[in-house]
């Protein structure tokens, strides 16, 4: 229709805000205004919840890692010989995987708490809470998982340590 205005599109260049006569103010660039300034999306309660799957999964399997671990510890503490280079080298390896998976563990279980305080504090329309703590969750969760690649790798050095044992 010619007289009805398309909020999409100005069809003339006076309605466009490139014309207009006024100066814009001047605001400080700070991170708040950035913030602001930048659309968020809508979280529900149910945006966390997303997380509890996942979470629990990822620490089951640390929690296997773990226990797997603790029987080949168990297993090399039984040897009867003295231990020569190569279990020397998997003894300082094993010591390794183990704090790594303490420090997975860890940032997994912190994560699984501030994502349970993020959906109680969306639970209570604290919002802006409840966006904070559940992008620290992400964020520890991250961590986490960086953790189990580095876990991952030394794992690795393990098998080839081994495969060394294999070639004499």
């Amino acid at each position: 229709m010619p007289g009805t205005k398309n909020p999409y599109f100005n069809n003339s260049p006076a309605d466009s805000p490139v014309f207009t006569t006024r100066r814009p103010t001047r605001q400080r660039l700070s991170l708040v205004c950035i913030i602001n300034s930048v659309p968020l999306m809508e979280m529900s309660i149910t945006t966390p919840g997303l997380l509890f799957p996942a979470i629990s999964l990822l620490l089951l399997a640390y929690t296997n890692r773990f226990v797997t671990l603790a029987s080949v510890i168990r297993q090399l503490s039984k040897l009867d010989q003295t231990p020569d280079d190569l279990v020397r080298r998997q003894v300082v390896n094993l010591r390794q995987r183990l704090q790594i998976i303490r420090a997975m563990q860890a940032f997994g279980v912190v994560s699984f708490l501030l994502c349970t305080l993020a959906t109680f504090a969306l639970f209570l329309h604290l919002t802006t809470l409840g966006k904070f703590l559940f992008g620290a969750s992400l964020v520890l969760l991250s961590i986490s998982l960086v953790c189990s690649l580095w876990e991952v790798q030394i794992s690795t050095r393990a098998i080839n340590i081994e495969i060394e044992r294999l070639d004499r």
